[in-house]
């Protein structure tokens, strides 16, 4: 499954629909970035 999919499933509205997927794919870098500083940390 797909952001996609669960977005469409969970969201039956566009708007909601677009500002949760900007929302997601803004924040997904720096949600990456985080976990492999903290991963990187504990190696």
């Amino acid at each position: 499954m797909t952001i996609d999919e669960i977005i469409n499933g969970l969201f039956k509205y566009n708007d909601v629909k677009i500002f949760l997927k900007f929302c997601i794919y803004s924040l997904l870098p720096y949600f990456i970035t985080l976990f492999l500083y903290i991963f990187c940390s504990y190696c």
